[in-house]
This record gives structure tokens, C-alpha cells and sequence, in this order.
């Protein structure tokens, strides 16, 4: 053991040689060793054991980063159970001990982090008792720095218990953390607030002392929030007033300027805690609603980003919950939309910054639909919240400003051009919740002069606010100065500014997407001049830093969808420019959207000059297949997916044999990041040679859909794959992740019916069906209409299955929830179909798997071909119910309090269209 301990000493030494052989050496012997049983026990032993701190502290960093690579769940780790065991005994005896060097626990704080995310901290007792121990020593020493470090470690764990969605045994995890921590949590919190408040009135080094002590107390406020996110703790329930004073005082000004530069992040910790309480307690919280109210708004205007947005977060959940009557009067309503929602919808230096350094996260910043940590978004929120029970109020108030503002804005442009801009992000706000011809009135006084401009280099700023209005409200233009408008934008595809010609593509994808009633495209190849279009937009490629403008390119795919093409030398044209912004691309793949959109352009233009029969066969092959060979033949890893799908779809189009396709295949090396290429070329070859292709699970849902429905699921092991997906889910909370997975268990419901899902659910956690109905299900289906038709036709035909068998007369929670999905599903089955070139919106720049497939290659299958209209279905369906029902008007009431005023109208009209009793 002595021998073996001393050479895994050297060869960890051996990694920071600086001859690169040893060290090279050194690093592949570890790998190596890394496999053998209780290795990671041998390399913690090590820790503890030698004398030697530079060879503890390498140990120590290895042993952190074994754990990160090799610490799984139960049963799929490479790290044996009883392994697994013994190193946690170890790595709590070793940081119990006071040999060690701050440095050290520090790596091994890190380690416990890893083991306490992975397992069920109750199957590890010695861990929270450590940190009890521990901690109650350093308080009596007032070692903050020690208390911090334990704080730290206990923060990072319990940041698991911070999800929607739990199972039984973790929220039995989370029940042994409640009644194991929570005392002594509050019990420290209480002991440095009463030092905080001492030292903060007399000591010389006030500054000193107290930080240690606030990160402290923030420390604490982050660990509240992860404990309290699923379930308020009984200790915190019987001990509210003794938490929520101190945090009070956290709040108060603080006659020391230095004192408010510390304390903003104590601040923001205090606010998130205070939010999640009246959110999911409010019952427990609301005696501190309103002092808390009095303490928070004076913070929405203050200078630091961070607290000025958890303030108006604050305000927006207060004013949307039970306890909105404290902005009921007039006075509140005005003081909140002058003093906290206006001047936090203003432009600031740092903005205007950004927008001529960084236009890539100015853009994100400023349309992305999640960014909570946008200030003027937050603003913005909150005066949809204000609106939510007080809308003509706020109208009132807000139309005012809007006057003001833009007169002044008028009488001195040079100066006032922010007024306008704050103007238009005002009327996008209110746009929701105004009437119709207050959004027309900004349009026509405001927007349109500005857009009919012909200087392009005037008021940037101000030229993509109104870019961004008309982007928003696109459906609303009429047809006639939408074809006006066209001209605008492919001038404004020549400024300068790369926010003003991103925002001027995407404006006119927009309107090329504006569908009129029935599903007809409003504007059509005649409304537009679509060589001008093509050509500044090929152009803007070209302008500085927009070579790689994902905006543009997106831009080029949708005018290439309505594109007449008429004769060869239009198709041929944009071959070649694309072809040559391919050529770039493949030099040095760095933007995956932008990249995704080349493909795209590239297969929906193989297609549609197929379809209008001018095939540029040798355009094609000429010019395009000489890039894609390339790909192949360099295996670009970023494109090889994408290679392989134009070849099938180039195949499928011109009827010719595979065997070239084939012969690729067999002949470059095809892993399994290529799978989503090879998802697609399945479909054209596989009955050629199934054996040549090795599946994973890469694109799983494109994979478990087609194995679900072709399988009988009794030979699928669905617990396992729906806590799979479960996991998934929680790491991945992406709107596409989100959509994938409705549109996994609405095939589900399809097939097997409503019964075998919710059974299945609830399988795995009691009530999981309904929770997952009410939070993901039902709002989702009412976001999903950007689905291509056979998807959306699948959703709401999965769901009219579920309303039809959902027991609604149990409860006023079942009766909301039947009456909130029919309302979701009426507003899907009445939504505007897509045409058949429509764009696949991409929402995660994140999501890098999504990125892996053209849409417009992919093979569309309708998985309920025997359901012609999902609106007759859904009428059917509820009538059925309807005549089941005794008395018959417990489901009228229930329609008539859970439609919105604007479905009551569809219902009604969908009713009479099919001959049924409408049901209130």
C-alpha cells in the first residue's frame, strides 16, 4: 500500500512538470489508473496521508475532478457502491481535521458538492451533521471565514431542491434537509444579524468586520430560497417573524454610502427569498406584504442593475397576487408607472453602449422572451401586472406620459430622441392591454414617418425601435402599407447599423408570415420585389460584423419560401450566393444559427425550384456539391449532418439512385454526432443496408417516437424512459426541449390513450399527470403555435383526448383545470395554419442538438391521419360530455368562468359552424 501510495504521489507530481513528455505521460498513466477499483479512495487516502502540501493539494484536485467524470446515480456509476461509501466517511473525516490547509478543503468542498448533487443526502448522514459540527465550533470562534467556506458548500447542494418538478424520494431528501438543517440555519442567521447590527454602530474597521458577516447572511438567504422552493420548512413557518425582521433591516437605507456598495448582493438574496415567499407561501407571508412593499420600491430606481430588477420583480408578483388592492388607488398607480416603470423603461448609457459595440447581445438582451435580467423588460412587466386588475388606470396614466413625452420629442429632436424611444417601448408594453387604436395611432403618427425616412443613418436607435414595433404588431398592418413598407425595409437592409438591418430582416419575415383568416398568406412574390430584397440582403452579409448575421440569413430563407424562382437563372443566382457564404462558413464554423439558416435556404431552394419544375440539376451539381463533397471529405464535424441530408433530399427530389449516397456513407467515417444527418438519410437508404448505420441516443425524441409507435409499448420499459425525460427536463428547460416533449406524450395519449400516461405519471411521483398538466401542459399549448400543421393537428387531438376523459366534477381545482384546457385547445385548433414553406422559428441559441437538422429535409408524417378537422373532434367531444352531465349546468358554468372573453366567442361560433349545444 506504502509502494503504491508513493508512485501515485510521484505521477500526480508528474502532471505539472513542465517537460511535456513526463507530464504527457504522467496524465495518461492516471487515466489509466482512474478505471481501477477505489482509485478515487486511494488519491482522497493520499490527501490525508502525506506530509507533503504540494502533493495533498495535487491529490486534492484530482480527486475533485475523478468525481466530477465518474460520480453518477445508483447503479450507472463507474464508482462502486461501497466505494462510494468509504470516500464519504474519508472526505468528512478529512475536513473535520484541522492539518489540513484552507486550500485544500476548499477542493474538497468542491468534491462534497459533486457527491451531494448526485445522492440522496439522507443515505448520507455524516454530511449535514459535519457541517452542523463545524459550523457551530467556528460560530462560538466568530470565524467567518471558516463559516462562509461551510455556507458555501451547503448553498451549492441544496441548489438542487431548485426545480419544478420532484420526485417522492427527493422530496423526502429535501424533508430530511428540512428537519436536520433548518435550526441551526436560522439559529446563525439570528446570531450574526444581532453581530452585524453591533458592529455596524461601533467599530473603526466597520468596513472590514461587517463583510465577512453580510456574504454570511447572504450565504443564508440563498440557502432559505433553495429549502423553501418546493415546500416552506416547519422550522421557518413557526419562526417567520424572528426571519423576516432581520431581513427588514437589510433593506433600510444606510446613512454610510461605503455600508450600500456592500451589501447589494445581500440585497438582491433578500428580495429573490421575499418574491418566493409570496409567490408559493403567501399564506405565511402575508402580514409582511406591505412593509416589505414600503422598503423594496424606493430600490426600483436604483443604480445597480441587479437590485433595480429584483425590486420591480418584487412589485410585478405582488401586484398579480391576492394581495394587488396595495396598488388599487389612483396615487399608487400613477407613483408606480412615473417613479418605477418609466424611467426603468429608458434608455441607459450602457444600452446605447452595447447597441454600437455588441449588436449580437444588445439583440438578445432586447427580444429575448426569458431575460429576466432586463430591466426595461422587468418595467414592462410590471405594468402588465399593474394592468392585470387596474387596466383603464394605467391606460390613463401611461397615454398621458406618452403626450408629454412626445411633444417634447417634437419640439427638439437632437436632444429628445430617447423620449421617443421610451414612447415606443411604452406602446409595445401597454400593447396588449390597450385598445387596438392606441397601438394604430403610434403606428401611423410615429412609427411610419420614421420608417419612411430615406436618411438611414439618422437616429439608429430610434430607426430599430420602430423596426422592433413593427415587428411585434406585423399582423395588424394593412395590406396595402404593408407593400409599402416592403420598400422601407430592403432600404433599411443597406444602414449601416447592424441592429437597424438585423431588425429590418427580421421585420420583413415577419410580414411575409402574417396570415389572413383560413390560413392564406397576406402577402404573396407579386407584393414584393424580390430580386431588391434578395440582393441587400446577400449585400448585408457583406457589411462589418455582419458576415455572419443570423437575422439576415433567416431573412433570405423566408423570401426564398414565397420566391416565384421564375425561370433558371433566379434559382441559379441564389446558389451561388449561398454557395459562396457557404465557402466562408466552412473556413471557420463559429455561428451554429447563423449556420442552420444556410442550410436551410440551401434545402428549401433544392425543393421549391423542383417544385415550380426548373431544375438547376447542373447548378447543383456544379456549383453546391463540390462544398458538400468538401465537407465530407474534411469531416467538418459542425456540417457533416447537414451534408448528409441535402444529399438525400437531392436524391429524393431528382429520383435518383442512392447508391452514391451509400457509397459516402461507407466510405467516411460516420459516428454518432452525425446522427441527426443520418435520422434523415434513414429515411432514403436504409432498406439498402440497415446494417451499416449504429444507432444512439442522439436525437432521442426524433427516435423514441418512431420505436414508441412502431413497437408494442408493453415491450418498452416506460418508468424508466419517462424518468429519463423527467431528468432531462429539470437540466433543460428550454422552450424546444419543453415543445418535444408535449409533442412525446401527446403521441403517447394517441396510441395508448390518456389512461396509460397518467398512469404512468403518476408512477413515478403521486399527482405528477395533473401537476405536469396544470404548469407545463395546458399554458404550453397555447405557445406551441409554431408548430408545423400535423404537429399542432397531433397536439390538440392528444389533448381533446385528455379533456374527454379528465373527471372535472371532483373539485373546483378539476373543474378550473378542464375548463383552462379547453380554453388552450380552442385557441390552438383556432389558430392560423402554416404554409408549407413557413419558417421553423429556433428559440435556444443554446440547444446545440437542434441545430443538426434542415426542416426544411425532413420528412413530415401525420401521426393522426384518421382525424380530419381536431375542431369537429373538440366540438364532438364536449357535446358527448355534455349529455352525461347531471345537472347540465355545472359544464356550462365551468365554460362560461375559464374561457376568455374571446374564446367564449370562438366557442360559440365553433358550436354553431357544427351544429352543437355551445354549452353556456
Amino acid at each position: 500500500m506504502e509502494t503504491n501510495l508513493q508512485r501515485l504521489s510521484q505521477c500526480l507530481l508528474d502532471t505539472l512538470s513542465p517537460d511535456s513528455e513526463l507530464r504527457q505521460a504522467a496524465e495518461a498513466l492516471l487515466l489509466d489508473a482512474a478505471g481501477l477499483p477505489e482509485y478515487g479512495l486511494t488519491v482522497l487516502r493520499l490527501v490525508g496521508d502525506s506530509s507533503d502540501d504540494q502533493t495533498r493539494h495535487v491529490a486534492s484536485v484530482a480527486f475533485k475532478n475523478h468525481l466530477r467524470s465518474r460520480w453518477l446515480s445508483d447503479g450507472i456509476s463507474p464508482i462502486a457502491d461501497s466505494e462510494k461509501e468509504k470516500i464519504k466517511t474519508c472526505i468528512v473525516s478529512l475536513m473535520e481535521s484541522y492539518s489540513l490547509s484552507p486550500l485544500i478543503k476548499s477542493q474538497l468542498s468542491e468534491a462534497m458538492i459533486v457527491i451531494g448533487q448526485k445522492d440522496y443526502l439522507k443515505s448520507w448522514p455524516t454530511f449535514l451533521s459535519s457541517l452542523i459540527s463545524q459550523l457551530k465550533v467556528a460560530t462560538l470562534a466568530h470565524d467567518y471565514a471558516t463559516i462562509n467556506g461551510i455556507l458555501g458548500t451547503a448553498d451549492s447542494v441544496f441548489k438542487k431542491f431548485r426545480q419544478k418538478y420532484m420526485t417522492d424520494d427527493q422530496l423526502l431528501d429535501l424533508k430530511y434537509c428540512h428537519d436536520t438543517f433548518s435550526e441551526p440555519l436560522i439559529i446563525m442567521f439570528k446570531s450574526t444579524d444581532s453581530l452585524f447590527q453591533t458592529t455596524g454602530t461601533s467599530s473603526s474597521n466597520t468596513m472590514v468586520n461587517l463583510k465577512p458577516l453580510i456574504e454570511s447572511q447572504k450565504l443564508c438567504c440563498c440557502i432559505c430560497l433553495s429549502l423553501s422552493f418546493q415546500v416552506l420548512p416547519e422550522y421557518f413557518k413557526n419562526n417567520m417573524r424572528s426571519l423576516m425582521l432581520p431581513l427588514a433591516s437589510y433593506l433600510q437605507p444606510f446613512a454610510n454610502p461605503e455600508l450600500v456598495e456592500v451589501v447589494n448582493d445581500l440585497r438582491c438574496a433578500v428580495i429573490a427569498f421575499i418574491d418566493l415567499s409570496i409567490e408559493k407561501h403567501e399564506k405565511y407571508f402575508e402580514g409582511y406584504v406591505s412593509e416589505f412593499v414600503r422598503l423594496i420600491f424606493p430600490l426600483v430606481q436604483d443604480s445597480r442593475h441587479e437590485i433595480a430588477t429584483s425590486a420591480i420583480k418584487y412589485l410585478t408578483t405582488v401586484s398579480t397576487s391576492s394581495h394587488h388592492y396595495l396598488f388599487g388607488d389612483d396615487t399608487a398607480i400613477k407613483t408606480i408607472c412615473l417613479e418605477a416603470v418609466i424611467p426603468n423603461v429608458f434608455l441607459r448609457v450602457e444600452e446605447e453602449e452595447l447597441f454600437d459595440m455588441n449588436y449580437m447581445e444588445f439583440i438578445r438582451r432586447d427580444i429575448e422572451p426569458s431575460g429576466v435580467d432586463n430591466r426595461r423588460r422587468m418595467a414592462s412587466e410590471l405594468l402588465k401586472g399593474l394592468a392585470t386588475n387596474y387596466a383603464s388606470q394605467v391606460v390613463c396614466v401611461v397615454l398621458l406620459e406618452l403626450q408629454r413625452l412626445h411633444s417634447s420629442f417634437l419640439e427638439n429632436r437632437a436632444a429628445l430622441w430617447r423620449n421617443e424611444v421610451c414612447v415606443i417601448d411604452l406602446v409595445i408594453s401597454v400593447g396588449d392591454i390597450s385598445p387596438g387604436d392606441f397601438v394604430q395611432m403610434a403606428f401611423k403618427k410615429i412609427i411610419l414617418s420614421e420608417l419612411h425616412s430615406f436618411d438611414n443613418g439618422s437616429y439608429p436607435m430610434l430607426k430599430a425601435r420602430c423596426l422592433k414595433f413593427l415587428a411585434m404588431f406585423s399582423a395588424n398592418v394593412q395590406k396595402p402599407v404593408g407593400i409599402e413598407l416592403f420598400m422601407d425595409l430592403a432600404r433599411l437592409l443597406q444602414a449601416e447599423s447592424n441592429v437597424v438591418h438585423s431588425y429590418a430582416a427580421s421585420c420583413i419575415e415577419k410580414l411575409l408570415l402574417v396570415k389572413e383568416e383560413g390560413g392564406k398568406s397576406r402577402y404573396v412574390a407579386r407584393d414584393i420585389d424580390e430580386v431588391l430584397i434578395m440582393r441587400n440582403l446577400f449585400d448585408a452579409l457583406k457589411l462589418l460584423e455582419s458576415e455572419e448575421n443570423p437575422f439576415v440569413m433567416k431573412c433570405i430563407t423566408c423570401v426564398l419560401s414565397v420566391s416565384e424562382m421564375s425561370g433558371d437563372d433566379a434559382a441559379t443566382s441564389y446558389i451561388v450566393g449561398l454557395t459562396a457564404v457557404l465557402k466562408e462558413i466552412c473556413k471557420l464554423p463559429k455561428n451554429s444559427v447563423f449556420n442552420q439558416h444556410v442550410f436551410e435556404s440551401i434545402a428549401l431552394l433544392l425543393r421549391r425550384a423542383y417544385e415550380r419544375d426548373i431544375p438547376p440539376t447542373s447548378a447543383f451539381e456544379i456549383i453546391l456539391f463540390p462544398r458538400v463533397k468538401m465537407i465530407l471529405d474534411r469531416k467538418l464535424a459542425d456540417f457533416m449532418p447537414y451534408a448528409l441530408q441535402l444529399m438525400a433530399q437531392f436524391i429524393e427530389l431528382n429520383n435518383a439512385s442512392s447508391d452514391y449516397i451509400m457509397d459516402i456513407c461507407l466510405v467516411h467515417d460516420l459516428d454518432s454526432k452525425n446522427l441527426a444527418g443520418l435520422v434523415r438519410l434513414i429515411q432514403t437508404v436504409l432498406p439498402l443496408a440497415p446494417e451499416n448505420f449504429n444507432h444512439t441516443e442522439k436525437q432521442g425524441f426524433c427516435l423514441l417516437c418512431i420505436v414508441f409507435k412502431e413497437l408494442r409499448p408493453t415491450r418498452i420499459d416506460m418508468e424508466h424512459v419517462l424518468t429519463v425525460l423527467f431528468q432531462l427536463f429539470q437540466a433543460n428547460k428550454t422552450i424546444r426541449f419543453q415543445k418535444t416533449l408535449l409533442l412525446f406524450f401527446s403521441l403517447v395519449v394517441v396510441i395508448k390513450g390518456q389512461g396509460y400516461l397518467e398512469e404512468s405519471l403518476n408512477s413515478l411521483q403521486e399527482n405528477l399527470f395533473f401537476d405536469f398538466l396544470d404548469a407545463v401542459w395546458i399554458p404550453s399549448l397555447i405557445s406551441i403555435m409554431d408548430w408545423e400543421n400535423r404537429e399542432k393537428k397531433l397536439a390538440a387531438v392528444a389533448a381533446t383526448n385528455v379533456l374527454g376523459n379528465l373527471k372535472y366534477h371532483q373539485s373546483l381545482q378539476s373543474g378550473r383545470r378542464w375548463g383552462k384546457l379547453l380554453n388552450s385547445i380552442i385557441s390552438l385548433v383556432l389558430c392560423d395554419e402554416k404554409s408549407a414553406y413557413e419558417i421553423e422559428v429556433i428559440e435556444d441559441v443554446g440547444d446545440r442538438e437542434n441545430y443538426l437538422i434542415i426542416h426544411k429535409a425532413i420528412k413530415k408524417e401525420d401521426h393522426v391521419e384518421g382525424i380530419k378537422d381536431p375542431k369537429e373532434l373538440l366540438v364532438y367531444t364536449v357535446s358527448q360530455l355534455s349529455r352525461l352531465v347531471h345537472p347540465p349546468s355545472v359544464l356550462q358554468n365551468i365554460i362560461a368562468e375559464n374561457l376568455n372573453q374571446s374564446n367564449k366567442v370562438n366557442w360559440v361560433q365553433l358550436c354553431t359552424n357544427y351544429k352543437a349545444r355551445c354549452g353556456f
